[in-house]
């Protein structure tokens, strides 16, 4: 394998072969690299690419985002991490808002302003058209997970830093595995398998999710009256309603069956005071309302409108898991950071996801180029009866050969395959909910105000005028030179100038 960092290709005494580690993971994630140079000056964010032996062919390409130096001997070692192209997405911040647009018309705008160097020409396909998204100083990455959530597609960033963004079920691998030698390598090659596993042991198809709190729609309360009380408990604590900024209050000025409602100015208890023009003070965490004037006799004498508080709890199960296994395996998740109803039932299909049905995961090897993750592949195995599609979830590419000499011109390369059941929509939910924990709410009509930071130099000239005078002046110090002067401790020649007549003359004390 050749190797090359920024421009510069290292020769074979200058990294250690045998360090040599690309790990390829699923799509929207970032693949890694991991080599030891010797005696090679590398600096954080250097471009590292790494060819397979024709020189040509890429096996990764990134930057160099970590590095560990040692020097055990004579030599330094430096220990690099690098991350693939993937990672630019998560340097640069997207304030915009599309509407209206689609998906691919979406990619190609913001690429465009804010990350050009990766080109979105070749292999961006389009999905869906998406009614709004507003990126409120999001990554670039996370605009991208946003806009599959919504189309279903997925997306990488490949080696030659072109973005792929297309349908799932396109993805397939450009050829198969299988032990089946007769038909040739034209569709399927050859592979050894190293572990094959369905394991069962933690299935939960029934689960409870405990959350925090959400807010009831505008709903109204009303209280009876007798002309008498000004303090009335609440049965609960009330939020103000949507678009308001308080409680709102109204009293019946008519009768029961023809109610005339009159708005009451209301204010916060022990914060206002009915002097302050309030007609009603509400205490949130006491559920009271006080009235300056008693209400009138009337059935239906107060109106109240508010948002209370309901507490997140949401059952599922999975039928499916049921059925196959005739009996409830359940689990409970309690989690205040769940926020809405609709977070707790993604967490609740994530968990099915990946624990309502037995899991089949492997791990296999191959030399053959060409596999990646997320992507659909077909394994076959005569002996052990399995001829399945799977998803590749990891793909390790590491440099082997008899002798070191020969993986630094090439050799071959092992790939170690890590695969499980096809189920596209897991990662998808784990990044959604890890996405809805950090949003914040926004709104249309915010403004944001972007603070560019610039330097000026500027270049002053000062002049001095000085005037010769016929007095007492110190002349320059004649002791050695560049000696250190201290007070007290150095000697000064003054000298003494005066004019006679027509002339100067002068003389020189010297003072200690």
């Amino acid at each position: 394998m050749i190797i090359a960092i920024d421009g510069s290709t290292l020769a074979a005494t200058d990294w250690d072969s045998s360090t040599l580690r690309i790990e390829n993971v699923l799509t929207q994630q970032i693949d890694t690299c991991s080599v030891t140079v010797l005696d090679y000056a590398v600096t954080e964010w250097d471009e590292i690419i790494v060819y397979r032996a024709n020189g040509t062919t890429r096996e990764f390409a990134g930057y160099v985002t970590e590095i560990g130096k040692r020097a055990p001997h004579e030599h330094t070692f430096r220990d690099l991490t690098c991350q693939d192209y993937t990672v630019l997405l998560a340097t640069v911040r997207v304030n915009d808002v599309y509407a209206d647009m689609t998906d691919a018309a979406i990619i190609q705008s913001a690429f465009t302003e804010y990350l050009p160097e990766i080109t979105t020409a070749d292999y961006v396909k389009t999905g869906a058209t998406i009614d709004k998204i507003v990126c409120e100083r999001i990554t670039l990455l996370d605009l991208m997970q946003r806009i599959c959530d919504q189309s279903g597609y997925d997306f990488y960033v490949d080696y030659d830093k072109k973005l792929h963004y297309f349908a799932n079920e396109e993805n397939a691998a450009p050829f198969g595995l299988s032990t089946d030698f007769d038909t040739g390598f034209d569709t399927s090659v050859p592979y050894s398998l190293r572990s094959h596993k369905t394991a069962a042991q933690e299935i939960i198809n029934k689960i409870l999710v405990e959350g925090g709190w959400y807010l009831s729609s505008n709903t109204y309360f009303y209280i009876e009256a007798n002309a008498e009380i000004k303090e009335f408990n609440l049965t609960r604590a009330l939020h103000a309603p949507s678009g308001e900024s308080s409680t709102k209050v109204w009293q019946n000025d008519g009768t029961k069956d023809v109610p005339v409602w009159t708005a009451k100015a209301v204010g916060t208890l022990y914060l206002h005071e009915f002097t302050d023009g309030y007609d009603v003070l509400y205490g949130y965490a006491e559920q009271v309302l006080q009235f300056n004037v008693a209400p009138p006799a009337v059935e239906n004498a107060i109106r109240v409108q508010g948002r209370y508080e309901i507490p997140i709890l949401v059952r599922r199960r999975s039928q499916a898991s049921y059925d196959l296994y005739g009996r409830w395996l359940e689990d409970v998740i309690t989690d205040t950071k769940i926020e809405t109803v609709q977070q707790a039932k993604d967490r609740a299909q994530a968990v099915f996801a990946k624990h309502a049905m037995a899991k089949t995961r492997g791990t296999l090897q191959t030399y053959w180029y060409g596999l990646r993750s997320g992507q659909l592949v077909s394994l076959y195995h005569d002996k052990l009866n399995i001829d399945a599609n799977y998803l590749i979830h990891r793909v390790i590419a590491e440099p082997r050969a008899p002798d070191r000499s020969r993986t630094r011109e090439g050799g071959h390369i092992t790939y170690t395959v890590e695969y499980g059941e096809y189920n596209p929509d897991l990662l998808d939910l784990v990044l959604k909910l890890k996405r809805e924990y950090k949003a914040r709410e926004a709104r249309d009509d915010e403004v944001l105000n972007e603070l560019l930071e610039m330097s000026e130099t500027i270049t002053l000239t000062e002049s001095y005028s000085y005037t010769a005078e016929d007095d007492w002046r110190w002349a320059p110090y004649s002791g050695t030179p560049g000696s250190e002067a201290r007070w007290d401790l150095f000697s000064w020649e003054r000298e003494n100038w005066w004019t006679v007549g027509d002339s100067t003359v002068g003389g020189a004390d010297v003072i200690n």
